[in-house]
């Protein structure tokens, strides 16, 4: 008799290692915090998670085995164009996505594809891991709904305070708007006006209603509810705007604008109502800064400049200033200096410079008065 032994220890502890291993990759896999799937190369189902079958709201189907458009048929081409570039190679994300599902809900979706390689380094196929976004997205919907109805309403109160303002701006073009008519009434039958000075009287007439419609359409600009409109807008065009808008409390506080603008553009991605709302309301603080000095001593400095990623506008009075106590409370809602102020119009205008990516800074210069500076994220014309 013969016989042969073979130590087989090393081998054993091998297979019961690689047996550990896998079962830590599936508990891995399948108690994810996230929802994850690894596919092969025809996109059929080789372990998932069940977060997966959570969010995705898939009961306890068994998925293992079956191809991925069967279990979600309404998979858009886009995606099924992603999924092949990333079995050649390719790694595709995406921070917020819609995939609209077949009964018309819509989840958003934060998400990654990622290809996985067998022993002999050829893609295997692919690994998806998605994280369910939807309840923040439309909590952030909801934040900003209120944000754009805190702004209305400061834009409300803007114009209230405002209103006799508005009303003088209107009546002048309308007086003399009455005042041309009745004179050509009169003089029309006597003929004592000429075919040329019958047509330029029309002419004021036109240019003063003109005028008339221009303030209209600018106060109902303002004042429209509206959702957030971001576009690509120059600067120096909303400063420009916010200024006008002002001009009769301009004139009538006697106060001078001095602005300093750069001959190039300066793009920013805005809201243009929303950021005319924070120069206005900085704009208007300032003036009523200004009235309390002598009348030779009101001036407000406005100066725009730009760096390769950022867009600065500066608006300084020389008024009294703000004290370091009232430094630190100058965004907090309903805390004001005015004896009549409701102390929202700073808290907006900051809430609206944040939700552009921006901030207000203020800071009380050498010589006297109050410098505030809204910093914007720059970006190009082509945006």
């Amino acid at each position: 008799m013969s016989g042969l032994a073979i130590d087989v220890t090393e081998q054993v502890a091998a297979q019961a290692a690689l047996r550990e291993s896998k079962e830590r990759l599936r508990l891995l896999v399948e108690y994810a915090p996230v929802g994850v799937a690894m596919m092969d190369r025809e996109l059929r189902y080789i372990a998932y998670s069940r977060r997966w079958l959570v969010d995705y709201q898939l009961g306890n189907q068994i998925l293992v085995g079956r191809s991925h458009y069967e279990v979600f048929p309404e998979i858009p081409e886009r995606w099924r164009e992603i999924h092949r570039r990333c079995l050649l190679g390719a790694v595709e994300r995406g921070d917020r996505d819609a995939f609209e599902r077949a009964d018309g809900t819509v989840t958003f979706l934060r998400w990654e594809i990622q290809p996985w390689r067998d022993s002999s380094g050829e893609i295997g196929g692919i690994v998806i891991f998605t994280e369910d976004i939807t309840e923040s997205v439309v909590a952030e919907e909801e934040v900003q709904s209120l944000r754009n109805q805190v702004a209305h309403a400061g834009r409300i109160a803007t114009m209230g305070e405002m209103a006799a303002g508005i009303a003088h701006e209107l009546n002048q073009p309308l007086a003399a708007i009455g005042l041309y008519a009745e004179g050509c009434v009169s003089a029309a039958p006597t003929g004592q006006l000429t075919q040329a000075e019958i047509v330029q009287k029309f002419s004021e007439i036109a240019a003063l209603a003109n005028r008339c419609g221009e303030i209209i359409r600018r106060l109902r600009n303002f004042a429209t509810k509206r959702e957030l409109q971001k576009a690509t807008v120059d600067v120096r065009d909303i400063l420009s705007a916010s200024i006008e808008f002002l001009r009769h409390e301009f004139r009538n506080s006697n106060v001078r604008c001095r602005i300093t603008l750069p001959a190039a553009p300066l793009w920013v991605v805005a809201d243009s109502i929303q950021l005319q709302q924070v120069f206005i309301n900085i704009l208007r603080n300032a003036i009523e800064a200004d009235v309390a000095l002598a009348a030779s001593e009101r001036n407000i400095d406005i100066a725009a400049d730009s760096t390769s990623n950022q867009i600065r506008v500066a608006i300084r009075d020389y008024g009294v200033g703000i004290s370091n106590e009232q430094m630190t409370q100058l965004f907090t809602p309903f805390f004001t200096t005015k004896a009549n102020g409701l102390g929202m119009g700073l808290k907006i205008s900051a809430t609206i410079v944040r939700s552009h990516r921006g901030e207000i800074r203020c800071v009380s210069p050498t010589g006297g008065g109050t410098e505030f500076a809204i910093l914007l994220p720059a970006t190009s014309a082509e945006t």
